[in-house]
């Protein structure tokens, strides 16, 4: 299905992707006009969870543009119709994987009166495995829009020189803690990137099937 309109109302729009795939800027991208239309404008948010950028749906993957997002609670997504008006026309929603099932019946009431919700997300968690309430948007979804980033596995030597790098395509997300791959007993959901915004010994990659490694994870 392929929209032709910068408003669409009742259609709901899914991109999703693995870390650094470009999931901020294609939302913002998809958004930014919006508020020229007459008569309309958009409401953006994320939610508390995500502590890295406050008040911002913000991509680093394109290099640095946000736009600003209101942070609601991820166990009552319901506050966002408390920021809601007539002119309001289309709704974006960033990291839709840090939300729970409460979240299902709010779109569906924003689709029911008519309102062009668009999402963004992680379809996949750090296990490999499928992210919260996600994947239901997906395939519940009008449009979709697969997103792909660049496996950033690398081999060093000894000197800590890059000898091999696999920069194939990437669907996966690696945790890691103090640069090794967490345990497939670790937590779900823990904010950090490469700065280790909330915990220093935290970093995510984008890794390939055949790179990304999860320890203790169990065979099917």
């Amino acid at each position: 299905m392929m929209l032709l309109y910068n408003i669409n109302p009742g259609i709901l729009e899914v991109y999703y992707g693995c870390m650094n795939s470009g999931k901020g800027e294609n939302l913002i991208a998809r958004i930014s006009s919006i508020n020229y239309v007459p008569n309309s404008r958009y409401a953006a948010f994320k939610p508390q969870g995500d502590t890295r950028t406050p008040g911002k749906i913000y991509s680093r993957v394109g290099g640095g543009i946000f736009v600003p997002a209101i942070d609601i609670p991820d166990n009552n997504p319901a506050k966002l119709f408390d920021y809601l008006d007539d002119k309001v026309k289309v709704v974006a929603i960033d990291e839709v994987q840090l939300f729970d099932n409460k979240l299902i019946p709010v779109v569906d009431k924003l689709l029911d009166a008519k309102m062009n919700v668009i999402l963004s997300g992680l379809n996949l968690d750090f296990r490999g495995e499928h992210f919260g309430v996600m994947p239901y948007f997906i395939i519940r979804a009008d449009v979709v829009t697969p997103l792909y980033a660049v496996c950033e596995y690398t081999e060093k030597n000894d000197l800590g020189e890059i000898i091999n790098g696999c920069g194939m395509r990437a669907t996966r997300t690696q945790r890691l803690i103090n640069g090794k791959p967490a345990p497939y007993d670790d937590i779900i959901k823990k904010i950090g990137d490469k700065e280790g915004v909330d915990d220093k010994s935290l970093s995510y990659e984008a890794r390939c099937r055949e790179h990304h490694i999860v320890p203790g994870a169990p065979k099917y």
